[in-house]
């Protein structure tokens, strides 16, 4: 779609990689890095839209740092002195290196270590660019989750807290069983934001807000009731996650790995098993 204002492009890219947010101006920013194998094409993009090279950057804000929005960062701390910033409870997880709060542990996903600068407070604003952006509180799918919003343009860089047809994983296995207020919460500060342009975590941009807060908003009703869900839903995306990134894994490194995910989201050996079936079977096309 063509909703955004000029100096701001998006990369966007496969599921292995979030989307990233290229913002030209007084202030060159970046917001998200993408997973760790993707950084020559996001530094390639990146000297095309400043028409710099990438020296240039001053501010990196990561949304969230799962490896796949965070996972270039250390390669661009290499190449510049850009500062970068996420919200405490994020930059607590980097600083501690706490690879299951990363949800690094079991899925097999990697993501070179890196520095976190300053914290971004909700309710900061800040100029990135040549627009100044509101830090919008939204956990729920990452321990120190935030949205970027644009109050001048009424664009909202939403990351994984909504997506055009829903949001990112929960786990409350990992972060805990309060990610589902949490999530409610994210979408109640999003909800209050005047919005015609949304960039969303994964996906292009989209301008049916009201429609994707609908959406999102059915499914966390529909994983509240279905706990089951949730774990089987985790399980399968860990896996289907580590098959991208290797996509030629034997069947016995994909079992391992399916074991590995199973373990983490279930509290007994029979519930690993069923786990591990229902996920089998869904993958085979047969639910």
């Amino acid at each position: 779609m063509s909703g955004l204002p000029a100096g701001i492009e998006v990369l966007v890219r496969g599921w292995l990689h979030g989307n990233c947010v290229m913002l030209a101006g007084e202030r060159p920013a970046l917001v998200d890095t993408g997973y760790h194998t993707g950084v020559s094409a996001l530094l390639a993009a990146c000297e095309a839209h400043f028409q710099q090279p990438i020296g240039c950057l001053q501010e990196v804000v990561l949304t969230h740092v799962h490896s796949d929005h965070a996972g270039g960062t250390a390669a661009l701390q290499a190449l510049c002195a850009a500062r970068v910033r996420c919200h405490p409870a994020a930059a607590a997880l980097v600083r501690s290196w706490d690879t299951r709060g990363l949800w690094l542990d079991a899925t097999g996903q990697e993501l070179p270590p890196f520095r976190i600068d300053a914290c971004l407070d909700p309710g900061t604003l800040l100029r990135l660019g040549n627009h100044d952006w509101r830090v919008v509180d939204t956990p729920g799918h990452a321990t120190g989750g935030i949205s970027l919003y644009c109050a001048a343009e009424r664009v909202l860089l939403s990351a994984d807290a909504l997506w055009e047809q829903g949001f990112g994983m929960l786990d409350p296995d990992v972060d805990g069983p309060q990610v589902f207020d949490q999530a409610q919460m994210a979408l109640d500060n999003l909800a209050a934001l005047e919005v015609r342009c949304v960039v969303p975590g994964h996906g292009p941009p989209f301008s049916d807000f009201a429609g994707a807060l609908a959406r999102a908003r059915s499914r966390l009703q529909y994983w509240r009731a279905h706990p089951e869900r949730v774990r089987h839903h985790a399980v399968r995306n860990g896996l289907l996650f580590f098959r991208l990134l290797h996509p030629q894994a034997t069947e016995a490194a994909l079992h391992t790995r399916l074991t590995a995910l199973a373990r983490t989201h279930s509290s007994s050996p029979d519930g690993c098993a069923g786990l591990m079936a229902a996920v089998q079977k869904a993958l085979q096309g047969e639910s």
